[in-house]
């Protein structure tokens, strides 16, 4: 019987059927457009090589490309917020009245201008890159039925290897404090205390625009268009890329571990919906702290911040006996589709020394050296 299944429809551990995948040094100018394939690098669709090419060549080009849009992308992200802030602050000098409107909002329009920004500032990039790499929504987005016995084990899991960041977090801000004189600082997040309309927004900006936006760019586009040089520096990668974001060394080891265990079960189940559920409830519950430990008395609150680190650990064991109980363990990553494979020490300099590239590694640095506090 011939088989009908699409060519780009994942198998059981989320990768492209090993038929259909198209080695880099093909010429598919001639290829009608209907049948090009979004992991065919582009500059190998609309021009052609004229002469051959290298298998090796042929990567690096390919990876420089998709380094290129990734950190555009990426310098867009900071760049929107700002963007808009200065396009209302111009029209408050050119609109009469409209900066009573503005001074005159309450916090909860407040809060929602503030998630819209952030969520804009997330999803237009992720839609720009796709649509910059030619891939197809369900490729850069994958959102397959993913099985209750993977997204608990992913939800403990998650917990579990975020105190390790925690932990991480503390060593390195001893390190600073002791070497530099300097302690990393993070963005406050504090809720507010005017009620419960403005606790929700809170809730809302915290835990449901990051865990569903965070994920469709990191786990979602950039991860999905990394994966034919190889899961594993897909993997890195992205996670990487999620930590240099936060711009700051409080979140930033904790974003690089739970990334990874985030892009880890995307990967294993071709789905994004293990991620959003565990990135959801992994913030909502550290909002969740927050918030009734402002209304508990400080004893209290104080027993509560120092059980919630043992009982993450206890979940992530959990998570650890319920994948091997269910699952089979842990399955090891795919490496590249093709029969030709850079190593990975030429994967990461090629993606890393690109011209925006080079350009998002400085502006991070930049920033995260602001999240410092001079003792």
């Amino acid at each position: 019987m011939a088989d009908l299944r699409d060519p780009w429809e994942p198998d059981s551990f989320g990768r492209p059927s090993e038929d259909n995948v198209r080695g880099p040094t093909q010429d598919f100018g001639s290829q009608p457009s209907s049948e090009r394939k979004w992991d065919i690098p582009p500059n190998f669709r609309r021009f052609p090589a004229r002469r051959p090419i290298s298998p090796e060549v042929a990567l690096k080009r390919s990876l420089r490309q998709n380094s290129n849009v990734v950190c555009g992308g990426l310098i867009l992200v900071f760049l929107i917020g700002p963007i808009i802030i200065w396009v209302l602050t111009v029209m408050r000098w050119v609109i009469p009245g409209f900066d009573d409107v503005i001074l005159g909002l309450s916090p909860v329009p407040l809060a929602s201008i503030n998630i819209s920004i952030a969520t804009l500032s997330l999803f237009l990039p992720a839609i720009i890159i796709a649509r910059l790499l030619d891939m197809p929504f369900r490729a850069a987005f994958p959102m397959r039925r993913a099985k209750a016995r993977m997204i608990v084990p992913g939800v403990f899991c998650c917990l579990g290897t975020s105190v390790a960041g925690l932990y991480i977090a503390a060593l390195l801000t001893t390190l600073f404090a002791s070497t530099i004189g300097a302690t990393p600082t993070a963005p406050d997040f504090s809720p507010p205390i005017y009620g419960l309309a403005e606790t929700i927004m809170f809730m809302i900006g915290i835990s449901v625009i990051p865990a569903v936006f965070e994920e469709l760019l990191f786990r979602g586009v950039i991860m999905q268009s990394l994966r034919r040089f190889g899961d594993g520096f897909a993997l890195v990668t992205s996670s990487l890329l999620f930590a240099m974001l936060h711009r700051n060394f409080l979140q930033g080891p904790n974003a690089l571990i739970v990334g990874m265990v985030l892009g880890y079960f995307t990967l294993r189940t071709g789905s994004l919906i293990p991620a959003i559920v565990a990135h959801f409830i992994n913030n909502f519950m550290l909002a969740g702290i927050t918030v009734a430990a402002m209304y508990m008395p400080a004893r209290y609150a104080a027993m509560l911040q120092f059980s919630i680190l043992p009982a993450y650990l206890a979940l992530g064991a959990i998570g650890v006996i319920l994948m091997i109980a269910l699952n089979g363990g842990f399955t090891r990553l795919q490496h590249t589709f093709g029969e030709y494979e850079l190593s990975a020490r030429k994967k990461y300099l090629t993606f890393l020394f690109t011209p925006l590239g080079v350009v998002f590694t400085i502006v991070t640095l930049v920033l995260t050296i602001r999240h410092f506090e001079w003792i």
